[in-house]
């Protein structure tokens, strides 16, 4: 479909019919580009209505009905004297899609480290990932890719296997689901923050504020299911510095978490 309004935001735009991932066509792209010796700009983007391979956290997979989720991977540049940022990447990208859900009339909260929740249900999933560890003119091009629930219904989601109060989508959370508006919000959202956040130490720290300020997950009991496999539960307490998560656990230590699967719990959970 036309995406006139994120158009005119980004510096190219690859709508597909359908695709595996847009993440692999994104980085794909830069890879042939920068091998090429052209570059792509910040801000290129690839979205799809109907993406059919995408790519979770853990490696698990992601899939929708065709035409009711926004599949959308754009490009970040990190400045190689600004590194300092990148852990932040996918909290930043959140709290972008946060305020793209919000005009279009859904009020989500961000779920550590990369997650959209409205009332607990999770509308979207953020992926980023690095494409080449040397930088090209100056800066490590990064691809963030944002998988948006736009028009599930409770059918589409249970067909999905998901229990109930576990997803929903813009529209069943009685947004505007038209993608062309939201991810013109998105781009131009994503191209305000990460702008400020590279900017220097202090842009940094104001926009990481605002992400902290936007994180359900901080205050709540958590269970963290860790890269060994084993499960921490504690209380939430804060962001790092660098965007790690600090957790108190029931005997009073704090863990300072880089990776992990978190779920918010109640006591009744543990």
């Amino acid at each position: 479909m036309p995406y006139p309004e994120a158009a005119r935001i980004c510096p190219e735009l690859v709508d597909l019919d359908h695709t595996g991932s847009t993440n692999d066509v994104l980085a794909g792209l830069v890879r042939d580009r920068v091998a090429a010796g052209r570059p792509p700009r910040p801000l290129t983007t690839v979205v799809t209505l109907d993406q059919r391979a995408g790519h979770g956290r853990l490696d698990r997979g992601w899939t929708t009905p065709r035409g009711r989720a926004l599949a959308v991977s754009t490009l970040l540049a990190v400045p190689a004297d600004r590194l300092a940022a990148l852990p932040w990447a996918s909290l930043v990208s959140g709290l972008a899609c946060r305020r793209a859900l919000a005009a279009a009339g859904v009020e989500a909260t961000i779920k550590w480290p990369n997650d959209l929740l409205v009332s607990g249900a999770k509308i979207t999933g953020i992926l980023a990932r690095l494409v080449t560890a040397r930088p090209v003119d100056g800066a490590l091009p990064l691809v963030v890719g944002f998988g948006i629930n736009l028009a599930q219904t409770e059918a589409d989601l249970a067909a999905a296997g998901l229990p109930a109060g576990r997803a929903t989508s813009v529209a069943l959370a009685g947004g505007d689901p038209d993608p062309d508006r939201l991810l013109a919000a998105l781009l131009g959202e994503l191209d305000a923050l990460w702008t400020r956040a590279v900017a220097d130490p202090a842009g940094l720290a104001a926009v990481t504020a605002a992400v902290a300020a936007s994180c359900d997950t901080i205050g709540r009991a958590v269970r963290v299911e860790l890269p060994d496999g084993a499960a921490l539960y504690g209380t939430a307490i804060g962001l790092c510095r660098d965007g790690r998560l600090r957790v108190r656990d029931v005997a009073g230590d704090v863990h300072e978490l880089a990776a992990g699967d978190v779920t918010h719990v109640r006591a009744a959970d543990r």
